[in-house]
């Protein structure tokens, strides 16, 4: 989760509630345009709305592109750069709608935060 965790990221870990999450991810892709689109998502075990996104997008020449995404307590959404947004389909790029699920993928469950019983939990920090 976060592959990007700069302290000068706007949208990070650190932004997320202390707890188990589970994720899950896709691999898009568009002919026309040659590029392919990873995109994870991750919600708190406990709830079931969508908390966290990464998406990781690649073009034919190999170049690589990284965003990640918080949804904030006020159900808005904020950038990797500290942009918000009322809807996560804003950052996305227009043409995703044009692109095709390949392959989906179950992702390990990721503890985030202090532990309440450190010598029994493995929280990344």
């Amino acid at each position: 989760m976060f592959i990007y965790n700069h302290p000068s990221v706007a949208a990070q870990k650190a932004a997320l509630a202390p707890g188990l999450y589970q994720g899950c991810a896709a691999l898009y892709a568009d002919e026309s345009s040659n590029r392919t689109v990873l995109m994870a998502e991750y919600r708190a075990s406990s709830e079931r709305s969508i908390c966290a996104v990464e998406l990781i997008l690649y073009n034919s020449v190999g170049d690589i592109e990284y965003r990640n995404f918080v949804r904030l307590t006020n159900g808005y959404w904020r950038n990797n750069h500290g942009e918000i947004n009322q809807e996560l389909s804003d950052f996305l790029p227009e043409d995703i709608e044009n692109f095709r699920v390949f392959k989906n993928m179950k992702l390990i469950p990721q503890l985030i935060g202090t532990p309440i019983h450190p010598q029994k939990s493995a929280y990344l920090h």
